[in-house]
């Protein structure tokens, strides 16, 4: 079977990019597996492993800032900001906004602070002096801190100013996916539908692709009825979009992240509730790579009802799904 184009690759940068703050000469082995452990979503499991780090190099700011940053995402916020606040100056440079500051706000994220979240990340996401993984972080963090302070209005426009500032690899699609459900929510179909089709130009793929009839269908493989469904959303052809991944996840819903695709193209044709159905679906059923993106996604709808708790749940289940491409459908929460 020829495997279809996934969205994760290219789609959705990871919301704990830990592994963008290492510094090698600085820290160890132990280190590297707590913060392989978080970014793989198991903020428990990095605890230990950030713990004994601290205590090796108790000098060391960055163990303590990602030990911050694992209590703050397993939902410990008190031992989270206590930990933040213990991070030791850097005798050999000057403080500058980063991981304990993402530490801060994720932590009042915890606590319904969505405001204080916002100046938090905020700081990390404005300084040009904070490391990279931090800014690419804070970018997709203070866009949730806005939904979650009932603010989708500055969310959108967050979202189309973090993934200029800071130049990574899908930071822009991720913004257009996060805005597509963000106007389907609000009620602006035209502009999730807009948003949509820029999804489908970020995949890329042949354009002008004439929509295979119901036999044409049949004779295709996974990859070519992928590349006809997505050029259909890139010309703005839903109806013809979504029989082609009605197809295709009936044929193998495991070929792609096709059951995703029709959660979207419901937010883009104005209908809310069955977007919900359909990625609450999408979480349970289909390929390891298509029920992370669609946890991923949910984290989004839990931002937009004001359920941080649930969102950081979503967020961590995608994260494991992504990290362990075998991991069974029914992740446990943290």
């Amino acid at each position: 079977m020829t495997s279809a184009k996934s969205l994760i690759p290219v789609a959705v940068a990871g919301l704990l990019l830990a592994a963008g703050c290492v510094e090698p000469a600085r820290v160890g082995p132990t280190y590297r597996r707590g913060v392989d452990a978080l970014t793989a979503g198991s903020p428990t499991s990095a605890i230990p492993f950030l713990t004994q780090a601290v205590a090796t190099t108790p000098d060391n700011p960055q163990a303590h800032s990602m030990l911050a940053v694992a209590y703050a995402v397993a939902m410990e916020s008190d031992l989270a900001i206590r930990t933040a606040h213990r991070v030791p100056a850097d005798a050999n440079a000057p403080a500058v906004p980063g991981w304990k500051d993402m530490a801060l706000g994720i932590a009042a994220v915890v606590q319904h602070q969505p405001d204080a979240a916002v100046e938090h990340f905020r700081r990390v996401l404005t300084s040009d002096r904070a490391p990279d993984g931090a800014r690419r972080t804070a970018g997709q963090w203070v866009t949730l801190a806005l939904l979650l302070k009932g603010d989708p209005a500055g969310a959108v426009e967050s979202m189309q100013h973090w993934h200029s500032l800071v130049e990574h690899n899908g930071t822009g699609t991720t913004a257009l996916l996060w805005a597509t459900l963000v106007q389907a929510y609000l009620g602006k179909a035209p502009s999730a539908r807009e948003g949509l089709v820029g999804i489908a130009e970020c995949v890329g793929g042949p354009r002008r692709v004439r929509p295979p009839s119901s036999v044409e269908v049949d004779r295709l493989d996974d990859q070519d009825l992928a590349a006809a469904a997505i050029a259909a959303v890139r010309e703005d052809r839903l109806d013809d979009a979504e029989r082609l991944f009605t197809a295709l996840d009936t044929r193998h819903p495991n070929a792609c992240d096709a059951r995703v695709w029709l959660a979207l193209i419901a937010a883009a044709s104005g209908n809310w509730d069955e977007t919900l159905e359909r990625l609450k679906r999408a979480r349970f059923e289909g390929s390891p790579q298509s029920r992370a993106l669609a946890n991923l996604l949910l984290s989004v709808t839990c931002a937009l009802e004001n359920r941080p708790q649930a969102m950081i749940q979503h967020m961590l289940i995608g994260q494991r799904l992504r990290a362990n491409g075998r991991a069974a459908p029914h992740v446990p929460a943290p």
